[in-house]
């Protein structure tokens, strides 16, 4: 997750601590992020102060969906609240539910303000990489086609490969922008959401699977299969 999101997975040993500690430590709430609009009253906590146990409370400022990341997209959170360079936390509703891990804002964006990477795209990343796993990787930039993209350019339905990832199983098995995947081994892919599914649960690091695209020709979009080796998130 650190080169694809930005994030993450720290393990604690419970070795050592007391059972008063233990009754310390209690699970947070996943929360829907989808159900995150703008304007919500929401929350940072953990240490968006650079001093531990700190909480910082604002604003949803704006909302962007679909960034796209290698194998799979995300939501980012932008808020009102001005915070030090290098402060990190849990944004949390008002509900206490979890809805977004801070994170650096996206290049080109204004800095100083908390932003957020919401937790429903992740939640599958995070779970295996939590459970020790290593998920697979395609390596693709790509993003679902659109209802527009079928109508307006006859793109056939699947995900859309905006750019590879140099030197990735994608490269080598000879993706390349502009094709459309629509299948991976004998799952259909109909979304990038469903390749993302694929390769976090599916498929392992070093396996190969026939990764079926549609390519763009003069006499329209042919299908072809493709042997691709997954590398390692």
């Amino acid at each position: 997750l650190l080169h694809v999101y930005g994030l993450s997975v720290v393990a604690v040993s419970t070795d050592g601590l007391t059972e008063a500690d233990m009754n310390k430590i209690a699970v947070m709430n996943l929360g829907n992020n989808y159900k995150v609009n703008e304007c919500d009253t929401v929350m940072i906590v953990g240490n968006p102060y650079i001093a531990g146990n700190t909480v910082a409370v604002g604003r949803i400022t704006r909302i962007v969906k679909q960034n796209v990341a290698i194998d799979s997209v995300y939501t980012m959170f932008y808020t009102d609240m001005a915070l030090p360079e290098g402060a990190t936390g849990f944004m949390v509703n008002t509900s206490g539910e979890l809805v977004g891990i801070m994170c650096s804002a996206l290049p080109g964006d204004i800095t100083g303000f908390a932003t957020a990477v919401g937790t429903d795209e992740i939640t599958g990343a995070l779970n295996c990489m939590a459970s020790g796993a290593i998920a697979s990787l395609l390596g693709v930039y790509g993003q679902t086609v659109t209802v527009d993209m079928i109508e307006i350019n006859n793109i056939p339905e699947g995900v859309y490969v905006a750019n590879v990832l140099p030197d990735s199983a994608a490269y080598k098995a000879g993706i390349s922008a502009g094709d459309v995947i629509v299948g991976m081994s004998t799952e259909k892919v109909s979304c990038i959401e469903d390749l993302t599914d694929a390769l976090l649960t599916s498929h392992l690091p070093n396996e190969t699977v026939i990764v079926k695209i549609m390519r763009d020709s003069a006499e329209g979009y042919k299908e072809m299969d493709l042997n691709a080796t997954l590398g390692a998130r």
